[in-house]
């Protein structure tokens, strides 16, 4: 998958995980639950797919029909000629082994070809010494070896690695194209509650973005205040890189960062890499706030928490 489809797949996770935490107040809107579910079901096939479930069984090289025509006729020449030797001179092993019409071996199939024409040379081998009388002389042997060679090396090798792009992309899209139909129905219904449940709301369009994390960072600047927008000293604000991708910036201790509100409730991150991200607030005597956030490289990002007394 390429990286839009992959900070897709990041916006599906946090989309179900928003999805779970507030399910009883999605349950409330129209059809939601059958929207989920389908949304779920095409999630689930997405991440099951794996490329090595699409791979093929293709040939390395291609048989030249005209080596496989050469070597037979050589083959079914010193056969018959073999038969008669044997015949005449009652050896009758070498006689049931050269017992094979010109049909036989035709029939063979590429590998049994090759092993027939390798017992062949072996008996040939053994008898060419008397087999002159017979039309089998060494330049005939020679010439059959080096016919059986050629033809082995043109036989196809199967290659099992080797994926098919095609169907593994159709795969992908399909349940992209899928689960965009299901969000475009729950984007529909949670229009219901812009006015009438606006954290809900927000949580919700938050989380539906696509954000393609990459290598540039933003400053941003951070104020908590309660309730009433007094600002709130002493709050531990904790940034958890959501998108794994990429390595984070230095200020990271590995994926995630927590720094203090000052005084006046503010706080400043210098450097944050643009991407996906989950903001929580803790402070004694309120409530723990959490939120998903976006931020993207450019002008500096500002964000206000408040917080509520318990």
């Amino acid at each position: 998958m390429g990286n839009k489809q992959d900070a897709s797949v990041e916006m599906y996770r946090l989309l179900r995980e928003v999805f779970s935490q507030n399910k009883t107040e999605f349950g409330k809107l129209p059809n939601f639950i059958s929207y989920e579910s389908q949304f779920n079901t095409d999630f689930d096939t997405l991440t099951s797919l794996r490329p090595e479930q699409f791979l093929i069984t293709t040939d390395s090289t291609t048989v030249k029909a005209e080596n496989r025509v050469k070597l037979e006729t050589k083959a079914i020449t010193l056969c018959k000629y073999l038969n008669i030797y044997a015949t005449v001179n009652n050896l009758s092993q070498l006689k049931a082994e050269t017992d094979y019409s010109k049909t036989d071996i035709k029939r063979m199939k590429h590998g049994e070809l090759t092993e027939f024409v390798d017992a062949l040379l072996i008996r040939a081998e053994e008898h060419k010494d008397k087999t002159a009388d017979y039309n089998i002389t060494e330049a005939d042997i020679t010439e059959l070896k080096t016919l059986n060679d050629q033809f082995k090396s043109s036989i196809p090798k199967p290659t099992i690695n080797k994926l098919n792009s095609r169907e593994y992309n159709n795969a992908v899209d399909e349940c992209h194209d899928n689960i965009e139909e299901s969000l475009g129905n729950i984007d529909l219904i949670v229009e219901l509650i812009s006015e009438t449940n606006t954290a809900l709301y927000s949580k919700y369009k938050s989380a539906r973005k696509v954000t393609v994390r990459g290598t540039r960072s933003v400053a941003v600047k951070i104020n908590v205040t309660d309730a009433q927008g007094n600002p709130l000293k002493g709050v531990q604000v904790t940034l958890e890189l959501l998108n794994t991708s990429e390595t984070p910036s230095e200020e990271f201790d590995e994926m995630s960062m927590t720094r203090t509100s000052a005084e006046k409730g503010g706080m400043l991150i210098k450097t944050i890499d643009e991407g996906s991200y989950r903001v929580t607030a803790v402070k004694t005597g309120f409530k723990k706030s959490e939120t998903i956030l976006h931020y993207c490289s450019g002008e500096p990002q500002s964000l206000v928490i408040k917080m509520e007394q318990v």
